[in-house]
């Protein structure tokens, strides 16, 4: 979508760059108060959710700002599907984190961590998320 804009605005920008610079300015935004819930198709456990953006201000709207809110936002949804309860109730000391978004980007290992303490990130190398959901299945069973 960004390399569209930049396209229709007479820019033009490799994909990995924009993507390294929204990598990069997620990292420094970790805090902020905008709030993204990227569900823009729905969820299983919520077929009507729809995305939305809240808390807009005018010194928190900067790219930064969006590409933290928008990971913070994945995460907030998992928490929804994953429970402290559920957790709990299952034993889960640690969180397994796999795919190459997890792996590449620390902002989002950074939610993760927050979203999911105390229990302990494992970001593993060389996985595919399928994996990850597959052992975490496997591990309530």
């Amino acid at each position: 979508m960004l390399t569209g804009w930049l396209a229709r605005l007479g820019l033009h920008k490799a994909q990995e760059e924009i993507y390294a610079a929204i990598v990069s300015s997620a990292g420094e935004k970790l805090d902020t108060t905008l709030r993204v819930s990227p569900n823009l198709w729905g969820e299983r456990h919520r077929p009507q959710a729809k995305g939305a953006v809240s808390n807009i201000t005018v010194s928190e709207l900067s790219l930064g700002d969006v590409a933290s809110a928008t990971l913070r936002g994945v995460v907030d949804n998992l928490k929804e599907m994953m429970t402290d309860g559920v957790l709990e109730k299952h034993q889960v000391s640690r969180v397994l984190g796999s795919g190459r978004t997890v792996q590449r980007v620390p902002a989002l290992q950074e939610h993760i961590r927050r979203s999911f303490s105390p229990r302990q990130l494992l970001v593993r190398e060389g996985a595919d998320a399928p994996l990850g959901a597959a052992k975490a299945i496997a591990s309530l069973q």
